[in-house]
């Protein structure tokens, strides 16, 4: 019912604000909604992802330019299979410039671009996200496993605070005669079956595509996923 709602509401609003029955003021936006749609009069998940690849691509409010001091006294070690899971990261592209070692700061929760994420032993609601592995590559869901920090220098040898999240994916579902996945046939809406089983740990950075996801039990060992575009009301 949730990922309905949420669908039909993003499919029914700008027809709304060009409709006769739209207040005048409300109808000064509809500018802002051609800026972001286009021509696509669909309000679908893909519309979604468009307005997402215009945020996201923002730098993380946790990446500042000054040096971080950090207090020694308070970094605990990562878990086994995060500092495993850091040292692949560590073999990519993506690791330039960051400082590697076995405990780090940890948290329990962080903001990017204004929205609240958590790691899953801290709240469940916030912990459940849809993020995008590579360039191009279609969003996959996972969950929060640790969020944690560590020294990132930047061009001019400053070091910074570096926000880091340990994900692990959900499993893809291999549909079988017994099991099929009704959403391959309304691609646009987003939703897809999962496992309830997730895979090794992986480690993001707030910089690549992240949003909330919407899930719910389909049967059993089974979910239905869908990413979550949430707007933040913070200006930052």
């Amino acid at each position: 019912m949730t990922m309905t709602q949420s669908f039909c509401a993003a499919s029914s609003l700008r027809t709304f604000v060009q409709s006769a029955r739209c207040p005048d003021m409300v109808a000064k936006c509809e500018p802002i909604l051609n800026s972001i749609y286009g021509q696509d009069t669909r309000g679908t998940l893909m519309n979604d992802i468009r307005t997402l690849d215009n945020n996201m691509t923002d730098i993380p409010e946790e990446d500042n330019v000054s040096k971080w001091d950090y207090d020694e006294a308070k970094l605990k070690p990562l878990d086994e299979e995060t500092y495993k899971a850091l040292v692949t990261f560590a073999a990519t592209k993506h690791a330039d410039g960051w400082t590697y070692r076995k405990d780090a700061l940890l948290h329990a929760q962080c903001r990017i671009r204004g929205l609240q994420y958590k790691r899953s032993t801290a709240g469940k609601r916030d912990s459940v996200i849809f993020f995008q592995p590579k360039a191009d590559a279609p969003l996959v869901p996972g969950v929060i496993r640790q969020i944690f920090s560590l020294p990132q220098a930047n061009p001019d040898g400053i070091k910074m605070q570096g926000m880091l999240l340990a994900v692990q994916r959900y499993k893809p579902l291999v549909t079988t005669e017994r099991i099929r996945d009704p959403f391959t046939r309304f691609e646009d809406f987003g939703a897809g079956l999962w496992h309830n089983a997730t895979d090794k740990v992986e480690i993001i950075t707030p910089s690549q595509k992240i949003c909330h996801a919407i899930r719910r039990r389909w049967d059993e060992g089974i979910l239905v996923m869908r990413p979550l575009n949430r707007v933040s009301n913070s200006d930052k």
